[in-house]
């Protein structure tokens, strides 16, 4: 299914331990750690892996639109104590940590990335408006009816109502994370806004973060990923695609253990820079962590890494081997930059 359907429907170096096969995996797009375990989703199904061995426990979900069933690819997975919550197109699905089916919620309507907070969600909805449409982020009590809407921004593909111009990196959705009932939203000015669960801002949080320039290279390396691994989006929007002078200034964000993890476009060889600060902004650490090609262009439609207990999981597909493996790289013992 191309991405930008689904978009309209609803975007020094470290130390690496040898990787470990995951040959049950076809095309994963997301993974969560938790606990003891890996949760992967892959296609319509999630596989639970032991994080001690990655033997793999337990495969559900599948596709289909029966009880316990996904509808639709490009799930979103979010564990809250002893449940898994599952987002698939128009259906909330919940499990129990071991992949029991519990109950589901179906509705046409709903958006995209639903995550629990407080007794109701967050969400994201598609807003049309005269001069073209948006990406809407609401809340939505326990029965999924909107009570506010808290943050909008333009849709990367469809922001306008005229044929215009398509950022070719930039095309990701703003992200948020939710984290004891507390928002974290990401914003182009390059600082994180946290919210409570009625979406009353508490602080916003500016990292010192630098500029960085976008080199011929770059431009290469990101229209090969359009050409190889986006090939329907680029028959509709290669001729559309352009380059700015600089990156965005965060990359992505994650929010785990207690810290606020940012990562960024910064480089060093095959390196990337991953900021380490607490909760209130405070900068701890800068690192280096193998992540150049790890989600260039959709992180939040395809996941494929994440951080629990201080360790950086990532998916890779090995293009030797032609298997999936997980590599594990912990943080705490990672190269940090000097100066």
């Amino acid at each position: 299914v191309p991405v930008f359907l689904i978009l309209i429907l609803l975007v020094g170096p470290g130390i690496l331990p040898a990787a470990v096969e995951l040959p049950d995996l076809r095309k994963p797009t997301r993974i969560v750690a938790d606990s003891d375990r890996l949760f992967v989703v892959d296609g319509a199904s999630i596989l639970i892996y032991s994080l001690k061995d990655f033997s793999l426990l337990r495969k559900f979900g599948g596709m289909g639109e029966g009880p316990g069933e996904l509808k639709g690819l490009f799930s979103f997975l979010e564990i809250r104590g002893n449940q898994v919550l599952v987002y698939s197109p128009g259906r909330l699905s919940w499990f129990s940590r071991d992949g029991v089916f519990i109950r589901q919620k179906t509705d046409p309507s709903l958006g995209l990335n639903y995550r629990m907070v407080e007794e109701g969600f967050v969400g994201m909805i598609l807003v049309r408006e005269p001069d073209g449409i948006y990406f809407g982020i609401f809340l939505f009590d326990a029965n999924l009816k909107k009570v506010k809407e808290f943050y909008r921004y333009r849709h990367p593909f469809f922001g306008k109502r005229e044929r215009g111009k398509v950022n070719a990196v930039e095309v990701r959705f703003s992200s948020y994370q939710v984290n004891a009932d507390k928002i974290y939203l990401d914003q182009a000015d390059g600082c994180i806004r946290v919210y409570d669960h009625r979406g009353e801002e508490l602080r916003t949080i500016c990292p010192e973060l630098q500029k960085v320039p976008i080199t011929a290279g770059h431009q290469k390396r990101f229209l090969d990923f359009w050409r190889t691994g986006l090939k329907e989006e680029y028959k509709v929007f290669g001729e559309r695609l352009e380059f700015p002078d600089y990156f965005p200034l965060i990359r992505d964000f994650l929010v785990a253990d207690g810290h606020l993890y940012v990562l960024t476009y910064r480089e060093q060889e095959e390196n990337s820079e991953l900021l380490v600060l607490d909760l209130q902004g405070k900068l701890l650490k800068r690192l280096w962590v193998p992540m150049q090609n790890v989600n260039p262009l959709l992180p939040h439609l395809f996941s494929l890494y994440t951080i629990h207990n201080h360790n950086l999981y990532i998916l890779r597909d090995n293009e030797e081997t032609e298997t999936w493996e997980v590599e594990v790289i912990p943080l705490d013992s990672t190269v940090e930059q000097k100066g």
